[in-house]
């Protein structure tokens, strides 16, 4: 990630101990927004267990300046718990009203799950009074059903993800922030030493057991094309073959760029027709 960093002219700091120790590390580790959104424009928080995908593709091709925080929207029900925050004081807010849920109590999902919320209290802004009410009892099933709580979360993230103040949330797959392994769980195998949902458009990859992921040429950040390619990148036919082969729940969720053809979607087909567009945004000094 520095040689990364370091190749963009991006800021990157590694922090490693959570400034909150009395809180879960989730919530402890947004202090560090506020450390930082003094010096740059921008900030993304992201883990340890990252590694870059592509060296050539620059994160900034994601911001965008008419928004304060910018998400990325899984597409299983969940948005990521690494996002961008804009240093305005209405991306400062954002992040103060998610570290506010922070306590001693233990919580379902700290870091996803906090977010969650936050942007489905953003979503009753500006939701009608039906949808009012399924985001307060939402949010009351969030401890007791956590699954049952991110089926609701999609529903109503939804219709009003384009009408939440300050809020811009991307599609995985066509943010090309990060990259995930898929599991009949929706989450990261913990065992697995490769990465299987990118493709040479994405970013970083997100995984365990990275060792098997980094070249000696990374290490001296003496980078070229050939990396994109090495080991890291699946084919399309590999790929809808892969998920074709997950199962059915996993499936349900594929905005990859893969499977799309024109329209048609081929790793579901139930998806067909709602093929997400591309945005353009500007490039702007960021940080890690």
């Amino acid at each position: 990630m520095n040689c990364y960093c370091a190749l963009h002219g991006f800021g990157y700091h590694l922090e490693l101990l959570n400034p909150l120790p009395q809180r879960h590390i989730f919530q402890g580790r947004l202090q560090y927004f506020f450390k930082y959104l003094p010096s740059y424009q921008w900030v993304l928080m992201i883990d340890v267990d990252v590694v870059p995908l592509n060296y050539f593709h620059s994160l900034s091709d994601l911001l965008d300046d008419s928004y304060d925080v910018i998400v990325t929207d899984r597409d299983n029900g969940e948005v990521q718990s690494s996002y961008f925050v804009r240093s305005t004081p209405a991306g400062k807010e954002f992040v103060r009203q998610q570290l506010a849920l922070s306590d001693t109590k233990a919580h379902a999902n700290y870091d996803n799950g906090d977010l969650l919320q936050v942007l489905l209290e953003r979503a009753s802004q500006v939701a009608n009074p039906d949808d009012k009410a399924r985001i307060a009892a939402a949010i009351v099933l969030r401890d007791a059903n956590y699954t049952e709580f991110i089926k609701t979360f999609k529903g109503l993230f939804d219709v009003y993800r384009n009408d939440i103040p300050h809020v811009k949330a991307y599609h995985c797959g066509w943010g090309h922030l990060r990259s995930y392994e898929s599991s009949p769980n929706w989450l990261a195998d913990p065992n697995a030493a490769h990465m299987t949902s990118f493709t040479a458009h994405d970013v970083l990859g997100h995984g365990k057991a990275l060792g098997t992921q980094v070249f000696d040429e990374e290490l001296t950040c003496h980078v070229a094309p050939h990396l994109v390619r090495k080991k890291r990148t699946m084919s399309r036919t590999q790929y809808v073959n892969h998920m074709r082969a997950q199962a059915q729940h996993v499936a349900g969720f594929i905005w990859h760029p893969y499977c799309w053809d024109g329209t048609s979607n081929v790793c579901n087909a139930s998806l067909s027709g709602q093929r997400p567009g591309l945005t353009k945004s500007g490039k702007h000094r960021l940080v890690l």
